[in-house]
């Protein structure tokens, strides 16, 4: 390409940008520019001579184009744009700046987590779904904090305690009086400040006002305990209360009134006593390693929001297999159940869950798909088909689940078996091996050998050892036990190795898994069966007496008294009644073809605690009450899951009879509840 054909599409494109900046923008003689563009260009007096006559030239070779030039443009634009220019605000002074700084600490709701916690035997422990979301301004101070944490409570509890007085208790269980560490009097936002977590990660626990003295009272005064114990609990006093003085403790003698000390002392630290510090590192701690298997779970199930839950809308029909459909359908199953029986009008805040996880654990036992054996010594059955649509790892998510919201794991599944799952090795016996097995039998005829002729013979019968992985040709009575041992290990985990990995599969979810092999011995008492005693169930429905010496009081004692009885007939099987044939959680082999011919049935202990609480087994604390206000002479028993409650009416059914009668008629009360003998 040419130089001058270069030059001339320079030229063109010149011309070009000038036509079109002159219909935009004025020309000089209009806007008179070249006269503000002389003045702005003004020069020091020594370069004014020499400046003048290049600008005078150029203001006439400017004016005589209507055209402006690149640089005359970008002058124009500059100025505009410092026309336009908007100063900074001045900084406010005095009462304006307060009046705004005011206006932006105003306190804000947030949200914390409030729990329950108790006391037994001298240890805090901490009520297992009992943890509410509780919604408060962040300038809240102690005692407005624990009276929302009570309405909370109690708005979604029935057997929650509104008149008793509580105490507030930060993680580690001191009292909440002053931001740890320091002598200010607490309030949310210093406490937040001070442990530099986000409100959310707050969590508090209320604890009954009396059990937590008493515990206080316990810790100072225990003459007998030698010179370690006695630094051990004064430290742990220590981490109870944080005082801004610290007044002399009054030191008791024999003779004095435990009680007087106890309101004299419970308020006061000892000079001497290490200072709680460290609180923050202390609660992390604690969140960190819990000290057993509640806690645990407790702690997991508090990381779940209460609104991020999973809605499990089945019948009691085939609730197996309904729950497993719905399962299979859900792509986020979560921590938190709200369960709901079609049909019922119960709503589920506690005790239809617990009545659930009880049918669904009976209800699989019939089933046939997933167990095989006699109660209360199950192991998995071979089942191809059943592994392939998950069946086994839906029971494992379902038994985390269970465990997750406060409710009891399955209790059936044999010892060895059980601890496989929790990773430990257990010797396998012939006895975990089911009775319907093709090998039992013969297992049984080697082990009741007594010579080895008897013995060649029978094991020559017996080629499936070598597919049991028992590859010995010929066996001495010396080998006879670990022919027995390697079989049974053989059907009980080896066979159905592939349905015990799903079924851990689905138990891991959440993090279950994990804690069950953590606390093993607790693990291991949720998979397998549990025997009860009446002490069980005594702890479980504590009577809630009236004041002593009123006549209430002793019509209660009377009650309790056969009550008592009640249950030591129950507990020896005496306690037999004919009921329309219902599943049978004794027995469920026979559950399986249902008529409405009617059964004889034992009342046990588990049919009492499931009557009261919707759980077979004892991991609550309920309540036993008595109805005065009744005025029928027949109303019976009733029992509430939700408030796990039983209340014995005040009336002629219950008080004018002697022990058998009553039992009879508690026996029958149990009897007409559903899912215990009605339908």
């Amino acid at each position: 390409m040419s130089e001058k054909f270069k030059e001339d599409i320079r030229n063109t494109i010149q011309q070009t940008v000038r036509e079109e900046l002159s219909k935009v923008l004025p020309s000089n003689k209009d806007t008179g520019e070249c006269s503000s563009s002389e003045t702005s260009q003004s020069t020091p007096t020594t370069s004014t001579t020499s400046a003048t006559p290049n600008s005078e030239t150029s203001c006439q070779s400017r004016g005589q184009s209507s055209t402006l030039s690149f640089r005359d443009f970008y002058r124009i634009r500059e100025a505009s744009r410092q026309e336009d220019f908007k100063p900074t605000k001045k900084k406010k002074r005095g009462n304006e700046a307060s009046a705004s700084g005011a206006k932006s600490k105003q306190p804000k709701e947030v949200e914390i987590k409030v729990g329950m916690a108790y006391v037994i035997d001298g240890v805090f422990k901490i009520r297992r779904n009992k943890t509410h979301i509780l919604k408060v301004k962040t300038d809240i101070e102690k005692e407005e904090l624990i009276e929302k944490a009570i309405i909370k409570h109690g708005n979604f509890d029935q057997s929650f305690d509104r008149v008793s007085p509580y105490v507030l208790l930060y993680p580690d269980f001191s009292e909440v009086n002053f931001v740890p560490g320091t002598e200010e009097i607490f309030s949310l936002v210093k406490y937040k400040e001070a442990i530099s977590k986000d409100y959310k990660k707050l969590t508090f626990y209320l604890c009954l006002r009396d059990e937590y003295q008493y515990n206080q009272f316990s810790d100072w005064s225990s003459p007998d305990d030698n010179e370690e114990n006695n630094d051990t609990k004064h430290e742990k006093n220590a981490t109870v209360n944080t005082t801004k003085d610290s007044p002399p403790i009054f030191v008791m003698d024999d003779d004095d009134d435990p009680m007087l000390l106890l309101a004299i002392n419970r308020s006061q630290q000892d000079e001497n006593m290490p200072v709680l510090s460290e609180t923050a590192n202390n609660e992390e701690k604690m969140s960190a390693e819990p000290s057993s298997l509640d806690e645990a779970l407790e702690l997991k199930m508090n990381d779940i929001p209460n609104d991020n839950y999973t809605v499990i809308e089945v019948t009691r029909k085939h609730l197996v297999e309904r729950t497993f459909e719905l399962l299979k359908d859900e792509d986020d199953i979560k921590g938190r159940v709200i369960v709901k029986f079609i049909g019922e009008e119960a709503v589920d805040t506690g005790g239809v869950t617990r009545e659930f996880f009880t049918n669904f654990f009976q209800s699989i036992l019939s089933n046939g798909n997933i167990f095989r054996g006699s109660y209360p010594n199950l192991t998995f059955r071979h089942n191809l088909h059943a592994l392939e649509e998950g069946q086994f790892e839906m029971f494992g998510i379902l038994t985390a689940i269970a465990l997750l919201n406060g409710c009891p794991g399955p209790h059936f599944l044999c010892h060895s078996l059980a601890s496989f799952i929790l990773d430990n090795q257990l010797e396998v016996v012939l006895d975990d091996v089911p009775a319907e097995s093709e090998f039992k039998t013969k297992l049984i005829q080697i082990q009741g050998c007594n010579n080895e002729a008897e013995l060649s013979n029978i094991v020559n019968s017996f080629p499936e050892r070598f597919d049991m992985g028992y590859t010995k040709p010929v066996l001495t009575l010396n080998d006879k036990d670990d022919l027995i041992r390697f079989c049974s290990k053989h059907v009980v985990i080896s066979s159905v190795a592939e349905e015990i990995f799903s079924f851990r599969k689905g138990l891991s979810i959440f993090g279950v898994l994990h804690e069950l092999c953590k606390f093993n011995e607790a693990g291991l008492a949720e998979l397998v069966y549990q025997d009860i005693n009446t002490d069980h169930v005594k702890a479980c429905f504590k009577p809630c007496f009236s004041a002593v010496g009123t006549d209430e009081h002793g019509k209660e004692t009377e009650i309790v008294y056969k009550w008592q009885q009640f249950l030591k007939k129950s507990k020896s099987g005496k306690l037999k009644s004919k009921v329309l044939a219902c599943p049978d959680w004794n027995n469920p082999d026979q559950a399986i073809s249902v008529d409405d011919s009617p059964v004889v049935k034992s009342l046990s202990l588990n049919d009492i605690l499931q009557f009261g609480s919707g759980s077979r087994f004892p991991n609550f604390k309920g309540s036993l009450a008595f109805d005065h206000q009744c005025t029928d002479a027949h109303k019976r028993l009733t029992g509430n899951t939700c408030a796990l409650t039983i209340c014995i009416p005040v009336n002629e059914r219950y008080t004018k009879c002697n022990t058998d009668t009553f039992a009879l008629n508690i026996m029958e009360d149990i009897f007409q509840d559903y899912g215990l003998g009605q339908r």
